[in-house]
């Protein structure tokens, strides 16, 4: 009996290790992307690219096409395989954007 009980709570513990490591691991995720959403928002007022980012601004034909691109991306919990390499993708720029700095 007191090894049964010794078992079940070794399982819910490590159960619970499990899923504040993944919670961890989460919000690790959430703050390299908001590291990357503050650094582009820096970087968007840099002066070397601002005459070029109005300009792109201003072209119809882009916003369209990036209007386009973005449609296809969704934030719910159905996402598709896609929306996760986006993902994964700003995670490790924000990550990597985090080690630099």
């Amino acid at each position: 009996m007191k090894m049964r009980f010794l078992f079940l709570f070794s399982v819910f513990f490590a159960a619970g290790c499990i899923n504040a490591n993944a919670q961890m691991n989460s919000q690790k995720e959430a703050a390299y992307i908001a590291t990357l959403y503050a650094v582009l928002n820096q970087k968007m007022a840099d002066s070397d690219i601002q005459k070029d980012l109005e300009s792109l601004r201003q072209n119809e034909h882009f916003v369209r096409n990036l209007q386009k691109k973005i449609d296809k991306l969704t934030n719910g919990k159905n996402s598709t395989s896609k929306d996760r390499q986006v993902r994964k993708i700003l995670e490790q720029a924000g990550k990597d954007i985090d080690n630099l700095l």
